[in-house]
């Protein structure tokens, strides 16, 4: 499982991590379900991929079926690319399935640098209705930091830049 932007495996896949489908994926993979809780902003898929193959034992066979969600199928992708060119770091590597939910293909317009302000815009108007008058200056504050100066900084994480929309059809 390899979870999307902003979210851990719990927050991309609660409801089946919960539901009586993982007792059957238990089952049927015999306990081996691994989960990749990769970082996701200040990283990019390829360095995702790098670390991975770095931690993976080199002693043993790997055959996987991959599981997605948003920014995860690029980093499934790249993993798939690596193993597809056997450029795996010496590891014995097999990629069976795989499943890419709401994969960013081609890119989200959440990456785009006027979005990323329009998104922090909307946080500051929420901190304003929190009942903490304290809070909410405080957190109002951080955010129009952020947005005047820090929202060119955020197009620059490997992990976010990787998101913007891609105009070629790889």
């Amino acid at each position: 499982m390899i979870p999307g932007t902003f979210k851990n495996t719990e927050g991309s896949f609660g409801p089946l991590l919960e539901s009586s489908s993982m007792d059957f994926l238990y089952d049927h993979y015999r306990e081996r379900v691994l989960a990749f809780d990769h970082p996701n902003l200040h990283q990019s898929p390829s360095e995702n991929v790098e670390w991975l193959l770095d931690n993976l034992p080199k002693d043993r066979v790997h055959n996987f079926d991959l599981l997605t969600a948003s920014r995860g199928g690029l980093v499934a992708r790249e993993f798939i690319r690596r193993v597809a060119s056997n450029d795996t770091k010496g590891r014995k590597i097999t990629i069976n399935k795989a499943l890419l939910v709401a994969a960013c293909n081609q890119g989200t317009a959440l990456a785009d640098p006027e979005n990323i302000k329009n998104l922090l815009n909307r946080y500051m108007l929420m901190t304003s209705l929190i009942p903490i008058p304290m809070v909410s200056k405080i957190l109002g504050g951080v955010l129009a930091v952020e947005r005047g100066i820090g929202s060119a900084a955020l197009t620059h994480l490997p992990g976010l830049s990787d998101l913007a929309a891609r105009k070629d059809n790889d």
